[in-house]
């Protein structure tokens, strides 16, 4: 979802949403809500932004949450 979006955005744009994104997930994680459905319930119930401004489903968060893995991984 959010990778199409960053083809016809800027790959910088992108990086910078998905960080601010993943720094609110985790902090409802810490709160205990930890499955992708949880999570996405609570950004859609706060409003928070997609990048198309749409709804937010489980498998967004799961990609976003993967996407950071794969980061640490390279940078280790």
């Amino acid at each position: 979802v959010g990778s199409e979006m960053c083809i016809r955005d800027s790959k910088q744009n992108c990086s910078k949403f998905a960080t601010d994104k993943l720094q609110m997930i985790k902090g409802f994680m810490s709160t205990g809500v930890t499955s992708y459905k949880g999570l996405a319930d609570l950004l859609n119930k706060h409003q928070v932004p997609t990048m198309r401004a749409k709804k937010w489903y489980p498998t967004t968060i799961k990609n976003i949450l993967e996407n950071e893995q794969n980061v640490l991984r390279r940078e280790a």
